[in-house]
């Protein structure tokens, strides 16, 4: 299940520059907003050039 949620953060990541805390409590309901939160902290680890900004996740530099 976290495998297929970061699946689908990644492919919005891909299609978008920034996708919001907000957007991904709306996309995924029953998760709550600190699994979210560390997904974010997730990829924020993984992809040095990805950070976070006003709660907004960005991809600034490259694509995944």
């Amino acid at each position: 299940m976290n495998f297929d949620r970061r699946e689908k953060i990644r492919d919005m990541l891909r299609n978008k520059p920034f996708v919001s805390l907000h957007e991904l409590e709306e996309m995924f309901p029953d998760v709550s907003s600190m699994t979210l939160r560390r997904d974010i902290d997730y990829f924020e680890k993984s992809r040095p050039y990805c950070r976070r900004r006003h709660k907004k996740y960005d991809k600034t530099v490259k694509s995944f």
